[in-house]
């Protein structure tokens, strides 16, 4: 399954869960769910490193 879209991933931020999310890029900002556990979190804007500095 190659795909040339851009994917985030990102930890589900419930401490039981803590499955490893890959969400596009196009999400960024955006409120999404997991889909092991069901909880809402939120993709963050940019990369962290855009932050610094």
């Amino acid at each position: 399954m190659s795909s040339d879209k851009k994917t985030i991933m990102m930890m589900c931020p419930k401490l039981t869960c803590r499955k490893v999310l890959h969400v596009p890029e196009t999400a960024r900002g955006k409120s999404i769910k997991c889909r092991s556990c069901g909880t809402i979190c939120r993709v963050p804007e940019g990369p962290a490193s855009a932050k610094a500095g």
